[in-house]
């Protein structure tokens, strides 16, 4: 884990040096994690010691042609040490780290039906009275299996208020 605190933090500071915006390079690394998370075909290519470091570089550099010089230099050097696997770990590190420095969290919001937008700033404004933040980062997802209601995830706290969830702890029940 400390390895992964000191390639976060490095990337932080390295972005004041090469004058490139923070919030870049964190959605950089956050669709470079999800490459690495969603596909169960990249997870076995970088599980598989039989591809070189260097042949799994140049599949996300393809992938990612226009990544931003300070996430092709930490890939190379993930690359060069054999630790490219850990990049949704230091993904997931920075992101903290930038959420904690701009005094800034992370809301998810899962719905049964589509969000409609004009709810969005109501939303953020309660939010941000809520937890006393200045930035909320709002994500919100739509999943026609809940029935109805929502999923509110905030920090390590999960609200289930979906018709789904009481369905199943009615049939629990019985």
């Amino acid at each position: 884990m400390k390895l992964i605190t000191t390639y976060a933090k490095a990337l932080y500071f390295s972005t004041k040096k090469n004058k490139i915006s923070n919030r870049i390079l964190g959605e950089e690394l956050l669709l470079t994690r999800a490459l690495f998370v969603s596909s169960k075909t990249f997870q076995k290519i970088l599980k598989n010691p039989t591809y070189r470091e260097e042949d799994k570089l140049k599949v996300i550099l393809t992938i990612f042609p226009g990544l931003s010089s300070t996430l092709k230099a930490l890939l190379l050097i993930l690359t060069k040490q054999n630790n490219l696997y850990l990049l949704p770990e230091i993904s997931d590190e920075y992101n903290k780290i930038l959420l904690k420095i701009k005094n800034a969290i992370r809301i998810k919001i899962t719905t049964s039906t589509p969000f409609d937008e004009n709810y969005g700033s109501l939303l953020l404004e309660k939010f941000k009275t809520i937890t006393k933040t200045n930035e909320i980062l709002l994500s919100i997802a739509y999943n026609p299996k809940l029935l109805g209601g929502f999923i509110l995830q905030y920090n390590s706290l999960i609200i289930d208020a979906t018709a789904l969830k009481e369905f199943s702890s009615f049939f629990t029940e019985i």
